[in-house]
């Protein structure tokens, strides 16, 4: 043991004078910086000696590069490295995995259900009961395009082997069944468009827009009525009964609906048509009036009656339906009011042409009163001609 020490001894001594003998070679070559080589030679002693003590302590030491004595690992201080728990990843789908037969019908009955809370987001409507033909705002594109993302899916479902292509056809019959809904719903609210164009011109006595109306109102009630019959022949209240949102009852009481509005609007077009020509009389004898043509005026007025008390008669016969009931009662309104204030205009036209300016005045005081009864006549432009007699 004694032996070993002075070996490790003297191999340290020799390193030692070598790192000396190096430092003082580079002295040599190296003018400038001599006196810092040579404090750097007695600290490499000094390390040799600490070296030895240590080696004697029974430390495994090694020098490194610049002398410096660095204590080397042993096997009882490497360590192992630290695993970590990784969390099991869930595999996600990659984009080019397709939906299962399974996720296209789901998906297919979610476009279905979503084509119908499309269908009654207008108007705040609670239920397609509460989607009348006055529903101008109804939006179809947006209802057609879920009924076509279920179609699509459909389609894809039917080609994978392990889907029920019963569960598919089923899924078909309930597309089909919100398909002539929608298109029963856009054909009565087309018609509807038509009467209030044809309502709106005739208070604005614009007489040939009337007529143009009326014929495209015939013409829309008739495809209304050809949709109504396809809804009501091709559909099967389970079917609708099927999506949310509808219930049996409610689809009875939609056809009903349907069937009343396609009633009114076949019903409507005489009384209105009626209405227009007797405004038009009506519209020519106030010029007659106003221009003190008297004569003239009470035989036009005379003209127009039936067009008031014909129209008010007839659209009072008329079933209304919720979409039109308010509509019709401001026609039959001003149709009565100005049938009443007619009258007491013809008379006064009367008096006019018999110089009796006293009888004249009161029975147009008369007409003004009755025809004041009505916000739709007030609205006329014949009437203020009237008032600048007053």
């Amino acid at each position: 043991m004694t032996g070993d020490r002075l070996s490790r001894r003297r191999v340290l001594a020799i390193a030692a004078a070598t790192v000396t003998a190096g430092c003082g070679a580079q002295n040599n070559s190296d003018s400038d910086a001599g006196g810092r080589f040579e404090e750097d030679s007695g600290n490499a002693s000094a390390t040799a000696t600490a070296t030895a003590t240590s080696t004697e302590e029974g430390s495994s030491i090694e020098i490194n590069r610049e002398g410096t004595p660095t204590e080397t690992e042993t096997e009882s201080t490497a360590r192992e490295p630290e695993t970590t728990e990784q969390p099991e990843e869930t595999p996600e789908r990659t984009e080019t995995e397709m939906p299962t037969g399974a996720e296209r019908l789901e998906r297919a009955e979610q476009a279905l259900n979503e084509s119908i809370t499309v269908y009654t987001d207008v108007g705040g409507a609670d239920s397609i009961l509460d989607v009348d033909a006055s529903a101008t705002a109804f939006d179809e594109a947006a209802v057609r395009e879920r009924l076509s993302a279920a179609t699509t899916e459909l389609d894809a479902a039917a080609d994978v082997p392990a889907v029920d292509q019963g569960d598919v056809d089923e899924l078909r019959a309930v597309g089909a069944a919100i398909e002539e809904l929608v298109a029963c719903q856009v054909a009565v609210i087309d018609a509807y468009r038509e009467f209030d164009r044809a309502e709106t011109a005739l208070f604005d006595e614009e007489f040939d827009t009337v007529s143009d109306a009326l014929s495209k109102l015939e013409l829309n009630t008739s495809k209304a009525a050809s949709q109504l019959s396809s809804f009501e022949r091709n559909v099967e209240t389970e079917d609708l009964a099927a999506v949310d949102g509808i219930t049996e009852r409610e689809y009875q009481v939609k056809v009903d609906q349907f069937s009343g509005e396609v009633d009114a609007f076949e019903e409507v077009g005489s009384p209105i048509d009626e209405f227009n020509q007797g405004l038009e009389g009506f519209n020519d004898g106030v010029d007659s009036y106003v221009g003190k043509d008297y004569g003239s005026a009470r035989q036009r007025l005379l003209d127009s009656q039936n067009g008031f008390e014909i129209p008010a008669n007839d659209l009072s016969g008329i079933a209304r339906p919720r979409s039109l009931n308010g509509r019709i009662e401001g026609l039959i309104g001003a149709a009565e009011a100005l049938a009443a204030g007619t009258d007491h205009l013809i008379d006064s036209s009367k008096a006019g042409n018999e110089d009796k300016e006293q009888e004249r005045q009161s029975d147009f005081n008369d007409a003004i009163q009755e025809y004041q009864r009505s916000g739709a006549v007030t609205n006329l432009e014949s009437y203020d001609q009237l008032l600048s007699e007053s």
